[in-house]
């Protein structure tokens, strides 16, 4: 029965009883009609702040779905070459600089989710925690994979530099001993020269010296060729792979000639020496 055939049967009937029931009615229908409202207004507000849920929730999910397909589908770390490498990590530095921005608003997502879950818990709720839920999931994943990703960059990278700082290390130690050696030989080429016992003591002494130091340096070239042989061995890139070899073999190279030279040295000061 509407609402205004109780009206109607209000003002028309005579009968009391009818009357009565038919107030009991419109009480009753009044209140249903205030229920009515108050459900309506608590779904349009269900509607908004679901709406305002939704559209953070989609804007995170397509950002992180996009973030986490940059992070995971670098190159393979061997395969790379150092530039690459270089550039994957500045890629992964500038999506960590987005981060701190972003859990803003994963938080802003959690705290209206959480709200809604408290105020309207009957109306979808288990849908809503499970969205809420999923996209947690991805975020801490995606959190996991930079984390991972960033320290296999650097690790990678760390490797190289060390080679590489080693290397130029032990290239100007060499230019060092070429240089001593260089001139000490150019010093005891002088055959005349040589039977100065004075001269040719301090030339003993200096050739002394030089082998101490280059004994000392021994292992710091087995380092330095393991490491680089390591190194070429792990590297895929076939440009990169030539460098480092062609920078190992020059030093492989170089010590041989000073080890040559200083004994050629050797052998002269002590061979005159005794004669």
């Amino acid at each position: 029965m509407r609402h205004l055939d109780l009206i109607r049967i209000l003002d028309e009937s005579q009968s009391q009883a009818v009357r009565g029931k038919a107030e009991m009615m419109s009480v009753e229908c009044d209140r249903i009609l205030g229920q009515c409202h108050r459900r309506k207004k608590t779904l349009n507000k269900i509607l908004d702040e679901s709406r305002a849920w939704d559209n953070l929730r989609n804007a995170l999910n397509i950002w992180l779905t996009e973030v986490q397909e940059r992070v995971t589908s670098g190159s393979k770390i061997d395969a790379a070459n150092e530039e690459t490498l270089k550039q994957e990590l500045k890629e992964i530095h500038e999506v960590a600089g987005t981060i701190d921005e972003m859990k803003l608003k994963m938080d802003e997502l959690n705290k209206r989710g959480n709200a809604l879950l408290d105020r309207y818990r009957a109306d979808e709720g288990h849908n809503l925690s499970h969205a809420t839920s999923k996209l947690n999931t991805l975020w801490s994943k995606f959190n996991d994979n930079v984390r991972i990703r960033r320290a296999v960059l650097e690790a990678a990278l760390r490797a190289r530099n060390d080679f590489h700082a080693a290397l130029e290390q032990l290239e100007t130690w060499m230019d060092g001993v070429d240089a001593s050696l260089t001139q000490l030989n150019e010093a005891t080429s002088n055959i005349q020269a040589l039977k100065d016992s004075i001269k040719r003591k301090g030339w003993i002494e200096d050739e002394k010296n030089v082998r101490v130091d280059m004994d000392a340096h021994r292992d710091v070239i087995r380092s330095v060729e393991d490491m680089g042989s390591q190194l070429i061995h792990r590297v895929e890139d076939s440009k990169e792979r030539e460098r480092l070899g062609e920078r190992l073999s020059h030093v492989s190279i170089r010590w041989r000639h000073l080890v040559g030279l200083a004994d050629a040295i050797r052998l002269l000061l002590f061979h005159l020496t005794y004669l």
